[in-house]
């Protein structure tokens, strides 16, 4: 199957669904400015992703300390047994015994879920699937995972991103504590997630550093992080290099010089008046890179998920004729009887599914977005 394009024209939720339906194995390549993604399929399931921004073996590291799985002394031990080797990180742990294959795995299939997460916010980009018979990836030892319950997730963070986004400052740029912040909220308010993302803090990691070296997901540790700079616990400035541009451009955050401040002054608020113009004329998806695109991707996904609930109510109805001899007048009494049943009464949307019984057997919908029956965003199940 030849699946080549740009993200702006097929959002990379469609093309994780492709490929999940077609039951399709191969690798998908995901390109965007200096920043590639390779995820790996086996029957239309993610087996592995790699990121070329990221060491994995780093990465696994990472998770496995800062979560109290092993020690730091034990890793660096490991390392420096794979010095000279092919074998990866995680088989040196498990023969070390530093670690069990339930504690890896679980690692594991963390790093893979959130170097996947990162594609589905972005907006342009270009992609190519390069199907083949089978995959051969070197110890592989995270179960598959399904694209449905990536697509959910990614649905939530889709839905969360655009806010923490808007506090955050460039990822380049240095996070310190504030000299005169609330001293009292670091060691007494606060969770241990919290206390493990203030830690990294140190004014020499950059954003995008201490996100790489959090055990949390980028999600969970881009929401800590916007919550300390918006309550002035912390403090972002630009690196070096960019200082200049920064006085005239601050970054969201950053920490103005106090040289010539009548004149950074009117910059600033010049440059409010033309944002403020902007703004009112514009999309704000259009100022930022990967912005998640609040339409075509989110409602994707909530498509996938609809077909795969009506999916789902349709075997649970089938298995409800086999074993009682008729179908259930609704899906409340399909519920009682058959009991066990987590599917949802309502689509993505809010509105109930429509079911009903014909002499022929059944028919079972969703109206889609619009809510409204017999428009083109209708999604029906197959008729019994």
């Amino acid at each position: 199957m030849a699946l080549e394009g740009t993200i702006k024209d097929f959002p990379v939720t469609d093309i994780f669904q492709l490929i999940d339906m077609q039951n399709k194995t191969g690798s998908l390549a995901l390109e965007a400015e200096h920043q590639l993604v390779r995820v790996f399929f086996s029957e239309g399931k993610v087996i592995w992703a790699e990121d070329n921004l990221r060491d994995p073996e780093a990465r696994l590291g990472v998770i496995l300390t800062n979560t109290g799985k092993l020690d730091k002394e034990r890793l660096e031990e490991a390392l420096a047994r794979q010095k000279g080797k092919k074998e990866r990180l995680g088989s040196i742990l498990l023969h070390m015994g530093c670690v069990t294959e339930g504690e890896l795995e679980e690692a594991l299939e963390r790093q893979v879920s959130e170097t996947a997460f990162q594609v589905f916010r972005w907006k342009e980009g270009r992609y190519r699937f390069t199907a083949q018979r089978s995959l051969e990836i070197e110890e592989r030892l995270v179960k598959p995972l399904a694209v449905e319950n990536l697509l959910l997730e990614a649905m939530r963070i889709l839905d969360e991103w655009p806010l923490i986004e808007k506090e955050l400052p460039s990822l380049d740029s240095l996070l310190f504590r504030a000299p005169r912040g609330p001293r009292g909220v670091e060691a007494e308010k606060l969770t241990e997630e919290e206390r493990w993302i203030l830690d990294l803090v140190d004014g020499v990691k950059s954003l995008r550093e201490v996100i790489e070296a959090s055990a949390l997901g980028e999600l969970d540790t881009c929401k800590i992080l916007a919550g300390f700079l918006r309550s002035g616990v912390l403090e972002a400035k630009a690196k070096p290099s960019e200082e200049q541009e920064a006085e005239v451009f601050p970054l969201p955050g950053a920490k103005l010089r106090r040289d010539g401040p009548w004149i950074l002054l009117s910059a600033v608020a010049l440059l409010l008046m033309v944002l403020n113009l902007f703004l009112l004329h514009s999309d704000p998806a259009n100022l930022i890179p990967f912005y998640p695109s609040g339409g075509k991707s989110v409602a994707s996904a909530k498509v996938y998920w609809a077909k795969s609930e009506i999916k789902g109510w349709e075997e649970a109805l089938r298995r409800f004729y086999g074993e009682w001899g008729y179908w259930p007048s609704s899906l409340k009494e399909l519920k009682t009887k058959e009991g066990g049943i987590v599917l949802g009464d309502k689509d993505p949307w809010g509105n109930g599914y429509q079911y009903r019984v014909e002499e022929t057997g059944f028919h079972i919908s969703s109206f889609g977005e619009d809510g409204i029956e017999g428009t083109e965003d209708d999604i029906r199940g197959g008729e019994a």
